[in-house]
């Protein structure tokens, strides 16, 4: 086998590890979220175990071939860390992303652009507030990742706006560029 068909062999090898650790992972979550559901576990310890396993999934969506599990991944972080507490309905909301993702990975294949809009669109916004209309108002909160930014979403959610969060300047251009080309 040549240099090139060798790098393809392990690249592919690489990303069925990646789909097949993930998956795993998405079934611990689901676990996990059922043991919430019956107020069994430690909450806080629990839910920042799936913020980690999530972060770690996000950061390597891209590089497997799945830009659309990264964003989702993104989003679902945003959810875990603007939600002011746990039950079995915020429970369910985060289910919800779990699937988002596992859809995605069972397929195999990153589903483009416009059937992620339609996927982004689908799932849950946390915001606890003022808002009563149909209208979304989207805004970008560039801040390291720290509880003040964690507050501060808190309070920009509570107003009705729905809160993309970015760590860096750069992260935050391309978070706004991806808004962009989606029209939303």
């Amino acid at each position: 086998m040549n240099a090139s068909g060798e790098t393809a062999a392990i690249s592919a090898r690489l990303r069925l590890e990646f789909i097949e650790t993930s998956t795993d992972v998405l079934d611990n979550i689901e676990l996990t979220l059922s043991a919430l559901a019956n107020e069994a576990l430690d909450t806080d310890r629990d839910i920042e175990e799936i913020q980690r396993v999530i972060h770690t999934i996000r950061g390597q969506g891209t590089t497997f071939g799945f830009p659309a599990v990264t964003r989702i991944a993104h989003r679902m972080e945003d959810f875990i860390e603007r939600a002011p507490a746990w039950n079995e309905s915020s429970a369910m909301e985060l289910a919800r992303f779990a699937d988002a993702l596992r859809d995605i990975l069972d397929s195999g294949v990153d589903p483009g652009e416009e059937w992620l809009a339609a996927i982004l669109d689908g799932l849950p916004i946390k915001s606890h507030g003022a808002g009563g209309g149909s209208r979304v108002v989207r805004t970008l909160l560039v801040m390291p990742s720290t509880m003040q930014r964690k507050l501060v979403a808190l309070e920009l959610a509570a107003c009705g706006f729905h809160v993309m969060t970015a760590s860096a300047p750069v992260k935050a251009i391309g978070a706004a560029v991806a808004v962009r080309a989606r029209g939303h």
